[in-house]
């Protein structure tokens, strides 16, 4: 288990609040009802659940060729409260998914 700043302890760190700049493209995508994202680099989640936070309704599909920080990311996206149905994470390189993408 991990341990937080003062000793309590959590299951795993939450992903860091985005700075106020960040949310300002995705207000865009908010505004225009964008349905789908795509994202080429899941990292752990945290833009990801920036995104599906932001642009609410919206389908993420997430491109990365590590499994792990995938796995983190959907653990990430669940203690969020995001749907499972919102959230595609594709393993592989970008420069071979994208093109299979319809």
């Amino acid at each position: 288990m991990w341990r937080g700043g003062a000793g309590a302890p959590r299951s795993r760190p939450r992903p860091p609040r985005p700075p106020v700049g960040h949310r300002r493209p995705l207000g865009h995508a908010a505004a225009a009802r964008a349905e789908s994202i795509i994202e080429i680099g899941t990292g752990v989640g945290v833009s990801g659940l920036w995104m599906l936070q932001t642009v609410r309704g919206a389908m993420l599909t997430s491109i990365d060729t590590e499994n792990e920080y995938q796995q983190q990311a959907r653990e990430h996206f669940a203690d969020a409260g995001i749907a499972p149905a919102r959230v595609r994470l594709i393993a592989g390189r970008a420069s071979e998914v994208l093109p299979r993408l319809g």
